[in-house]
């Protein structure tokens, strides 16, 4: 395998230059210090036919364990105005349409996901644990970002359209 060496440009660049240089339709993230479990991609292309993004569950280890409390199976626009939904490293999706804005750098995947919703990308979550997502002190998970997170449901859900809001689950 080719090893790709991208200068520290941010990580929003560096995904878009990644992004560039793949050669599939679908691509899956991994952030460096998270686990996959080994059935993960099996389970996935299961659904990813018949959604755009498909998500999992996960467990926490480092800082924080347990799980999160995040909508599972078909994701509905309403969801994503109370919490980022999908799990970064959990993630495969179909690559048309993505671009990560440098302008949400440290929410840069939630921006991704309200992006796709306005572009009418369907988003699902495997309600089965599939990724270990490491929690530790400089973890965005931390709240730190919440000024962010706030102005970030504000700006751009806020804009979603009657027709985008039915079949709020839980």
């Amino acid at each position: 395998l080719p090893i790709l060496s991208f200068p520290h440009k941010g990580k929003s660049k560096t995904l878009n230059e990644l992004l560039a240089v793949s050669k599939y339709d679908v691509i899956c993230l991994l952030d460096v210090d998270d686990r996959w479990v080994p059935q993960k991609l099996e389970k996935q292309l299961t659904y990813i036919n018949d959604y755009d993004v498909v998500g999992s569950d996960c467990r926490y280890f480092g800082k924080k364990f347990g799980s999160p409390r995040i909508f599972l199976g078909k994701l509905t626009a309403p969801m994503f105005s109370f919490q980022n939904p999908v799990i970064n490293s959990s993630v495969m999706m179909k690559k048309n349409g993505v671009h990560w804005e440098e302008e949400w750098e440290g929410l840069d995947d939630y921006n991704l996901w309200v992006n796709l919703l306005h572009q009418g990308k369907e988003f699902y979550n495997v309600p089965e644990i599939l990724v270990y997502h490491r929690i530790h002190g400089k973890s965005y998970f931390n709240h730190s970002n919440e000024d962010l997170s706030q102005r970030l449901r504000r700006v751009k859900l806020t804009r979603l359209s009657v027709d985008e809001c039915v079949g709020l689950e839980s």
